[in-house]
């Protein structure tokens, strides 16, 4: 059975701890690791053949599995969820290339921590204001400092098929 494993390490060689980080119930093709970003002691892995996105957290020099986050409205609905992930703060971000109408328009879930600080909840589903058919809006992400970049890398709408890159701020 093949599932997936990310090893974490810092960044020194000098005095080299590593850690595997897995899927606790990790299943064949969930294609864990396909995506992931990492904040300070935030690790979001993603495994988009399940439709979700694990996050792990750093304790005392200990990475643990501390969620798995899958879209609102259903593993099957959102086609392609975790095809990116971005993490600024307590806000992590979830592309979902294939997702939407007309097809594979794609979108992108906010996740939000709630002040517990173990829970999460999809507060916004973002999608390109001018998208068309396999846009793969989602595909990639990139969130710093209240703002996120999304690509949208097959934008057939334009003359040359060149892509958008599309600029959010909070």
């Amino acid at each position: 059975m093949l599932v997936g494993t990310a090893i974490l390490a810092p960044a020194t060689v000098q005095d080299c701890r590593v850690q595997a980080l897995f899927a606790q119930d990790g299943q064949t093709s969930d294609a864990f690791g396909l995506a992931l970003c990492f904040d300070g002691h935030m690790a979001v892995i993603a495994a988009p053949g399940r439709s979700g996105a694990y996050v792990f957290e750093l304790e005392r020099e200990s990475w643990s599995a501390a969620s798995l986050l899958v879209p609102r409205d259903g593993y099957e609905s959102v086609f392609g969820f975790g095809a990116s992930t971005a993490v600024s703060g307590e806000t992590v971000l979830v592309g979902a290339s294939g997702n939407g109408y007309p097809p594979y328009l794609g979108s992108v879930s906010v996740f939000q921590r709630h002040a517990s600080g173990t829970t999460w909840t999809e507060v916004e589903r973002l999608r390109a204001d001018h998208g068309s058919e396999y846009d793969g809006f989602g595909s990639s992400l990139s969130a710093s400092g209240g703002w996120l970049l999304v690509g949208a890398p097959y934008r057939l709408d334009l003359p040359f098929q060149e892509g958008t890159v599309y600029l959010y701020r909070r």
